[in-house]
């Protein structure tokens, strides 16, 4: 167990468990591994567990993943774990078999699993076996035959999204 601040411009791979904030280039929290604390870097990749706020440019949740905190990237997020928290990114999208709880605001939402909690995104995409419980906030809407929300759905003008 390390307790204290790791911060350096390298890529670390996390496989015991950290109390306290992980800066790096690229940041991989490995199966049965556990940050209590923020995590800030390039690539994240989190198979273990995130107690606290990532920010990255781009995120991976995988399986059997969990985050409990807010997640902000720059560029996507991809979730076959389990994050909870609301996540603010340009691209999210959930596996089947992922399930998020809590709010997301994208540009681009794809949902194959399960989320709860409202969504905020311009376009968004739910798969034959997505199930959505809460609002759905949109410009476009594309579900597939399976695919379920249980919350209001209503649709928003491109300004809603900071577009003209």
């Amino acid at each position: 167990m390390a307790h204290g601040d790791l911060d350096g411009d390298v890529d670390m791979q996390i496989q015991g468990t950290v109390v306290g904030d992980v800066r790096g280039r690229n940041v991989t929290v490995r199966q049965g591994a556990q940050i209590h604390g923020a995590v800030t870097g390039g690539r994240v990749r989190v198979s273990g567990l995130v107690n606290g706020p990532i920010h990255a440019a781009t995120l991976d949740v995988a399986a059997p993943g969990r985050v409990v905190g807010e997640v902000d990237c720059r560029t996507e997020v991809i979730v076959a774990g389990q994050p909870d928290g609301d996540i603010h990114a340009p691209t999210v999208s959930v596996a089947e078999g992922g399930s998020v709880v809590g709010s997301t605001h994208a540009e681009r939402m794809v949902v194959r699993g399960n989320l709860e909690g409202r969504i905020e995104a311009f376009a968004v995409q739910l798969g034959k076996a997505a199930h959505v419980k809460g609002a759905v906030l949109h410009n476009s809407l594309n579900i597939e035959l399976g695919g379920f929300i249980d919350g209001p759905r209503p649709w928003r003008p491109p300004g809603y999204f900071g577009r003209g």
